[in-house]
């Protein structure tokens, strides 16, 4: 038996078993107490005030009660006050009194009257909203997330140790810089239940934070067509632009599009799904404290390595008492949309920057030593020596132009959204401006015809060196038989959002091409380099790699060290891979004179 039920669960007795009388009261009964493992008396006791009493004997000591809680009577004002501008319910009593109210009851069973009503004083201290419970549709439909501050897990920054640090509250924060809180972001598919967990190390969890969650959450679990969550300050600033972008996206907008919803304040129970999935996340953090106590290291990477065997345990194995099944079966019993999302392309493009060049009189902006033309027509020409907020894309031939509030800043009520023409400007001699401009798909085609002949010739040395061919299907290889499994499956139904549709629509420039191009040098659409891969710290390069040279660290530490330049800088996983490929090439014969 267990030996106390949640308020969810309290919730969810009460729900099933509201307006049930006789024997389908008795079964409704004796089924949720073999699912929450209670006695079916503790079912009729938690539920003795919803249940259906109209068929029961009347007591012989029952009767009207001299004091009721009804309109017009003093009790009913005295209860207002107390309601509706939280007066004492002593000081109420009294001002009834002075308002001509006689029939009064006491204090205490004025008190009484209250708590049975639920508006007593523990009811107005945890104010609740009644809550119908809601279930998605079906998998991917919504997804819920929710942000957690783990109460005794610090970072130390100068050793990247995870430390357990206990006490610190409101009354007594921590004041070294150098060590930052440990936070987990925990996201839950609300049909199946399937949940994706994460752990942050920062001061306060920002929107940009968020993103990189979601980015990170999408590209395993698709796109959902309604993200539910809270008000935080985390799903503002740039996961705002992130919904406007993502709609933008064919393989979002055919499908259904994507909302975030908020729920309303101080009603937890509207996303208490996530809620739960906090707490069985802390209960698995508890075994963090185990390994700390042998005295071992533990880094985040080791906790989002922790996270992700949990996860899939629960996913997998773990029966849900609602739904009766596994997560992942319930996920797999319907068809989905899979709208899957590469998170590397959504993360350098959710997170693009920003200009705010002013606007020239000969109708030009400049952005990093790149003037662009606008056309010299209204709007435009009344925000002449104005900033403007500019955006504009590596890939496509469009700019996203904002012009500002009526205070001259920019924020969430600007004047204007415009998608422009993007048009080089340059002079030549004689002072007119020649436009340069080259579309997306003449430079697309450009670099697949670059790429094309690169890996052809590098087949052909291969060639000449081992024999070795690039077999070509149905030329070399004989098509593989089908499977036969006897088993009726859903077609495919996932959609991918490929990194060229992400950035025919999302404004955001190449994170190296400001820093790696000469400045001096003239600069066009051409000359942007493709997208390199997320960047890596030396020690998330580590363990990522480290099965590329058989799990031996000082192997890969060893290789690592000759692209940092130190230990604590960054480098993209694309230049990491080219040097791995680079030398795994053989190497080339020379003749013996």
């Amino acid at each position: 038996m267990r030996a106390k039920l949640s308020k969810f669960d309290t919730s969810e007795i009460r729900t099933a078993m509201t307006g049930l009388s006789g024997s389908a009261a008795k079964a409704e009964a004796a089924r949720l107490a073999e699912i929450y493992g209670v006695h079916p008396n503790h079912i009729y006791r938690i539920t003795r005030d919803i249940r259906n009493t109209a068929d029961r004997k009347t007591r012989s000591d029952a009767g009207r009660r001299t004091y009721e809680l009804a309109k017009g009577t003093g009790t009913w004002f005295a209860a207002s006050l107390v309601t509706a501008r939280n007066i004492d319910p002593q000081l109420a009593l009294k001002t009834a009194a002075a308002q001509g109210f006689n029939d009064l009851p006491s204090l205490s069973y004025f008190r009484t009257i209250l708590a049975e009503n639920g508006i007593g004083a523990k009811a107005r201290r945890s104010p609740k909203k009644a809550h119908r419970r809601v279930e998605a549709k079906y998998p991917g439909h919504v997804f819920q997330v929710d942000v957690s501050a783990l109460k005794t897990r610090w970072q130390d920054e100068r050793t990247r140790r995870i430390l357990r640090i206990e006490g610190v509250d409101k009354n007594h924060p921590q004041m070294d810089p150098q060590i930052l809180r440990v936070w987990q972001i925990m996201l839950i598919d609300d049909f199946s239940r399937r949940r994706f967990l994460r752990y942050f190390i920062a001061r306060a969890i920002t929107s940009e934070q968020m993103v990189r969650f979601l980015a990170e959450a999408y590209s395993e679990l698709g796109v959902p067509q309604i993200l539910y969550t809270d008000g935080g300050g985390e799903f503002k600033g740039r996961h705002n632009d992130a919904l406007k972008i993502l709609n933008q996206l064919p393989t979002i907008e055919q499908t259904g599009g994507y909302k975030h919803l908020v729920h309303e304040p101080d009603r937890p129970q509207a996303t208490g799904k996530v809620e739960t999935s906090h707490r069985w996340a802390q209960r698995i953090d508890n075994l963090v404290g185990v390994v700390l106590d042998q005295g071992r290291k533990v880094e985040i990477e080791n906790l989002n390595l922790m996270a992700n065997r949990a996860v899939y345990d629960y996913n997998e194995n773990h029966i849900n008492r609602t739904t009766g099944m596994t997560p992942m079966a319930r996920w797999r019993s319907k068809r989905p949309v899979i709208r899957l999302l590469d998170p590397d392309v959504v993360e350098s493009a959710l997170l693009a920057r920003h200009f705010e060049p002013v606007l020239n009189a000969d109708m030009t902006i400049k952005i990093d030593r790149i003037s662009y033309r606008i056309e010299a027509v209204a709007p435009f020409v009344d925000h002449i020596g104005h900033k403007l907020r500019v955006v504009v894309p590596a890939k496509i031939d469009s700019m996203l132009v904002c012009f500002p509030q009526l205070d001259g800043k920019f924020g969430p009520k600007n004047t204007g959204e415009f998608w422009v023409p993007k048009v080089h400007a340059a002079e030549d001699s004689f002072g007119q401006i020649r436009e340069i401009a080259e579309t997306s798909a003449e430079q697309l085609k450009k670099d697949l015809k670059a790429s094309y002949k690169e890996a052809m010739k590098e087949v052909r040395e291969i060639n000449k060196l081992t024999g070795e061919i690039a077999p070509v299907p149905y030329y070399d290889l004989e098509p593989a038989a089908a499977e036969t499994t006897g088993v009726i499956n859903f077609p495919d139904n996932t959609r991918i959002a490929t990194a060229a549709e992400i950035d025919s629509v999302v404004p955001v420039l190449h994170p190296d091409f400001e820093a790696d191009r000469d400045q001096d040098a003239p600069q066009t659409t051409a000359d942007r380099p493709a997208y390199m891969g997320r960047e890596l710290t030396f020690w998330q390069a580590v363990n990522e790699y480290k099965s590329r040279f058989d799990n031996d660290p000082a192997a890969t530490k060893e290789f690592l060290d000759s692209i940092y330049s130190d230990r604590g800088g960054t480098v993209r996983s694309g230049l990491i891979e080219a040097e791995l490929r680079s030398r795994s090439q053989p190497v080339p014969l020379r003749a013996v004179g």
